[in-house]
């Protein structure tokens, strides 16, 4: 079973905003992301190597599991 959010941010990922994105792991209040390093084009495909971003629980406005 994959674990992905979506977030509302305003960090230097907020173009990751709507986003699905796939959860590495929980720690308390954040959750841990693979994010692409450049974040999506205008048709929403990454751009970059995959990296782990944090965010917190506030900023989290979906969970679903595949």
């Amino acid at each position: 079973m994959e674990v992905y959010v979506r977030v509302n941010t305003l960090s230097n990922f907020k173009n990751c905003n709507g986003k699905e994105l796939k959860v590495k792991e929980f720690w308390n209040n954040i959750v841990v992301c693979e994010v692409p390093m450049h974040g999506f084009d205008e048709n929403g495909n990454p751009i970059g190597d995959i990296i782990s971003v944090d965010f917190s629980l506030k900023e989290v406005v979906n969970i679903k599991s595949y």
